[in-house]
Order: C-alpha cells, then sequence, then structure tokens
C-alpha cells in the first residue's frame, strides 16, 4: 500500500477532516538511520503530524518541525515539502538520559515555514507539555494557528521490528461551525486511538475519515497527496557546506591527504570528499 494523505470537508462546512498512511516512510527513515523501537514510534509519529500539519496551510509552503525535549530518544525533526518529499531525523540521542520516557514533557516545539520564491522563514514555538507527540501538536495549532483541533497519532513495530503501521487523523473546525461542534468528533477520535492501538493492519486514509465522522455528516473527499520519504541532498550542497569552512581548516584537512567521509544528517547517505574537491574550494575562494 501506497503512502497516501486525503483531505476531506464535511459537506455542510463545519468540518476539514485529513488522514494519512505514512507506514512506508516511516519504514525508509528506520532503516536509513538505524533507528532503535522508540525512535522509530516516536519519529514516526512526528512524520504523520507535520506531514498532517503541512496539508493544511499553503500548497506550495514547506513545514519544518523540531522538536526538542528531555525525553530518553534524540530531539526529533521532520521536513516536509509540498513536492511530496518529506525527512526526518533523530538528534544528539547520545546525549539524552536513558531513565526518561521516550519523548519528554519539557522541551520545545520549533515550527518553521517557507516558500521557494519568498525570503524568510516564518517560525515559531511551544512550549511542550505533555510529552505526547499528538497534544504536542494539537497545542501548536490552537496557540500558533489559532485553530481548534483534534489529532490522533499512532504508529506500531511488527514481530521484527519494521515498521507495521504509521499514521493518523487531523479534524479541525471551520469558520461555519460552533466550538461545541469540536465535542462531537473528540469522543470517536479517542474510540479510534484505542481501537488502533489493538489492530491497524492495513488501515487505509479512507478508512480513518470514515471511523472519525459520525454518518449524520456527510463528507466529500476534496485532495489526494502522495508522498515519501527521500532526500535533495547532492554532492554540490555538501561542497557548500565545507566552503564556510574557514581557510586553515581546509588547508589543514589537504596537508593531510585526507578523504573526507560526510554523512547526511536526513537520509544517512554517505559522500566521500576527495582532495582534489577541497583543493577547488580554496581556489574558488
Amino acid at each position: 500500500m501506497k503512502d497516501k494523505l486525503i483531505r476531506a470537508m464535511t459537506d455542510a462546512g463545519a468540518f476539514r477532516v485529513l488522514a494519512v498512511n505514512a507506514t512506508e516512510a516511516a519504514q525508509t527513515a528506520q532503516e536509513a538511520h538505524g533507528l532503535a523501537a522508540a525512535e522509530t514510534i516516536a519519529l514516526s509519529r512526528l512524520l504523520s503530524g507535520c506531514l498532517l500539519i503541512r496539508s493544511t496551510i499553503h500548497p506550495n509552503d514547506r513545514l519544518q518541525v523540531t522538536m526538542n525535549h528531555n525525553g530518553s530518544v534524540g530531539d526529533l525533526s521532520v521536513d516536509a515539502w509540498p513536492n511530496g518529499m518529506v525527512r526526518g531525523r533523530v538528534l544528539n540521542g547520545a546525549q539524552k538520559d536513558p531513565g526518561r520516557p521516550p519523548v519528554g514533557d519539557v522541551g520545545v516545539v520549533e515550527v518553521g515555514r517557507s516558500r521557494a520564491g519568498m525570503r524568510g522563514v516564518h517560525q515559531s514555538a511551544t512550549l511542550m507539555i505533555t510529552g505526547t507527540i499528538q497534544d504536542e501538536f494539537q497545542l501548536y495549532l490552537l496557540e500558533s494557528e489559532q485553530i481548534a483541533s483534534a489529532i490522533v497519532l499512532h504508529s506500531e513495530l511488527g514481530e521484527s521490528g519494521e515498521v507495521a503501521w504509521a499514521g493518523g487523523a487531523l479534524v479541525q473546525l471551520l469558520p461555519e461551525a460552533e466550538p461545541d461542534d469540536l465535542k462531537k468528533i473528540v469522543p470517536r477520535l479517542e474510540e479510534l486511538l484505542a481501537n488502533l492501538k489493538k489492530t491497524s493492519d492495513g488501515l487505509t486514509p479512507e478508512d480513518l475519515v470514515e471511523r472519525v465522522l459520525p454518518k449524520d455528516l456527510p463528507y466529500t473527499l476534496v485532495a489526494e497527496e502522495e508522498f515519501q520519504f527521500r532526500c535533495n541532498c547532492d554532492e554540490t550542497r555538501v561542497l557548500s557546506a565545507l566552503a564556510t569552512l574557514p581557510k586553515q581548516e581546509v588547508e589543514d584537512i589537504l596537508e593531510r591527504k585526507e578523504v573526507l567521509e560526510l554523512a547526511c544528517g536526513y537520509c544517512s547517505r554517505i559522500y566521500n570528499v576527495h582532495p582534489e574537491k577541497l583543493r577547488s574550494l580554496l581556489e574558488t575562494n
């Protein structure tokens, strides 16, 4: 089953509902970075949430979400692009306290939005208070976007440790709705999460929307997006990063005649930079 995200709107205009299956992207992230179980589950949920929220903003916007926290897994970062590319990573894992819960309840959610052709990045931050990724997203949407929302995120591993399923659903109140209308949906989301914890095998985004919305709220599917875990790193970008090193540091590396081995933080692809490439940087500068 290919990864997919769908958007639906209730016919009365009260709710916007998004649902995503991000299993393949989560599995690729796990394999690329060699993640442990707790890291995989946390990154999978952040990845699903980031995809859902990116689909609610301008279609040309890129969304970057980072959770810096006091849990036992590393800080989490996901980068979702409008062209269907999504990538993510776990940072500073070795510096964390293994005795803590995987995602801590003290930290900051940092969100950056940018668009090709426009200057700068629109940044916002909210304090973490629960250590539950879906709750932290919900708080961000309320505080930074002023949108009443309810979100469910889930991921689970198979018997051999691979990602068996990853995804979630997001419901947002539209201006035509009354604030109390969300109360009709929240119990259904809670029930959905409880059922996902029992079994989520084979669930599609369409299945999630059907489970979230009661039968007396007819809806229409309005959009569908496909995406995959991939990266836009290349040798040119690696050399551009090296070009920022002080000239003396580059000269020291050349004297040692070292072949630099550099790994992309987002996809773990290895780049071997030979001395002649470094020498060209000095000549350019």
